[in-house]
């Protein structure tokens, strides 16, 4: 969490330097080398992967992956990271939702509750950085 909370704050800088399709995969590639070394000192087996069934889903995934990280590059070098950030943050709102739509997972009243603070926190931000 402290760790995403430095990246969106200072994503800014190099969006603005280098423009916004950049930093998204620089910041991929420098955090391979610590995946591999996390794997290998947690003595970390990784099972064989089988595509059976999971090559849709997992490319799906891969692809609304690389545009949203693209989207919000391109949201931070246009817009405010005070209100961009959080706008980003809400996302479990949309997965409460589509979990309901797709899956049909029931809301609770605490999810709910939730929703409706998140967009209004996000709409006192937008308004107020305006």
């Amino acid at each position: 969490m402290i760790c995403w909370g430095i990246y969106f704050t200072f994503i800014k800088i190099p969006v603005q330097q280098i423009g916004w399709f950049w930093p998204g995969y620089i910041s991929v590639l420098t955090s391979l080398p610590g995946i591999w070394f996390f794997i290998k000192l947690r003595e970390i087996k990784l099972s064989k992967f089988n595509f059976k069934g999971s090559f849709y889903p997992l490319f799906a995934n891969a692809f609304l992956l690389g545009v949203g990280a693209l989207s919000f590059n391109l949201a931070i070098e246009k817009g405010f990271t005070s209100i961009v950030a959080p706008i980003a943050g809400s996302y479990p709102t949309i997965f409460v939702l589509l979990a309901y739509l797709i899956f049909k997972d029931p809301i609770t009243r605490q999810q709910i509750f939730g929703i409706i603070v998140t967009l209004i926190g996000i709409v006192l931000l937008s308004i107020s950085g305006v």
